[in-house]
Formats: structure tokens, C-alpha cells, sequence
């Protein structure tokens, strides 16, 4: 069996034993997000868990309406060109297209951002 990409970013995934509770299981995580499945007694039994939970992404033209973008990313002068701090202050909002990963990673889908950008651009300023 072949393990998938991962569903968050698309990143590599692979299996890894891992020692619970003084049992041996297998976990699945990605190495591009960090993104991992629960712990299994087999190896098989983590890949099928990780496998059935990814869903195809649509593609776009250009590659990018589905890549995953980090807070430092976003931040950066590619996108809104601001403070880290404001970014993660952004991701509070509930319009803003930001999803949790794990306990402490965050991320940002591209298609997402830019739509949200361009409905920002269409309000009116007070």
C-alpha cells in the first residue's frame, strides 16, 4: 500500500513506530506540515486511516488555489506585506480562510487568500 500526500499541503507523508503506553503502534505524519493521523497497531491499518481521510484537490490553471501558505508567508511582501503579529491577529476572524494543523500550525489556502483579498478591496474604507 502507498501512502498519500498529505491532504493539508500536499506534502510527503510516512510512517513512523511509535512507543504509547508501553505499546509499539504507527503513526502517519507529513514532513511538509506536520500533520499526523492517530496512532495504529500496524503499520497498514495507519496507512488505510491516512489514505481514506485525503480527498483529491481540485487543480487549478496556475497550480496555486490550493497550496498552503504559512503565516510568515502571508506576512510576507508576496501577499499583504505586514506584520507577523497581524497576520495571526487575521486569523481570528471568522472571514478569514486560515485552518489549524496540530496544536500550533497554521495555515493559509492561496485560492482562498486571494479571494478574501479581493472582497477586502471591494468595501469601502471608513
Amino acid at each position: 500500500m502507498q501512502i498519500k500526500r498529505c491532504p493539508f499541503c500536499g506534502g510527503q507523508a510516512r510512517v513512523i513506530p511509535e512507543a504509547r503506553l508501553g505499546h509499539l503502534g504507527y503513526t502517519v505524519y507529513c514532513e511538509g506540515c506536520v500533520a499526523e493521523s492517530g496512532t495504529y497497531a500496524t503499520k497498514e491499518k495507519a496507512m488505510h486511516s491516512w489514505n481514506c481521510r485525503f480527498m483529491e484537490r481540485p487543480s487549478s490553471s496556475d497550480g496555486t488555489a490550493w497550496r498552503m501558505l504559512s503565516v510568515n508567508e502571508v506576512a510576507g511582501p508576496a501577499w499583504l506585506n505586514c506584520n507577523v503579529k497581524t497576520v495571526y491577529k487575521l486569523t481570528k476572524r471568522a472571514d478569514f480562510p486560515a485552518i489549524r494543523v496540530g496544536e500550533k500550525v497554521i495555515r493559509i489556502p492561496a485560492g482562498l487568500l486571494e479571494e478574501w483579498i479581493l472582497k477586502q478591496s471591494q468595501e469601502r474604507l471608513d
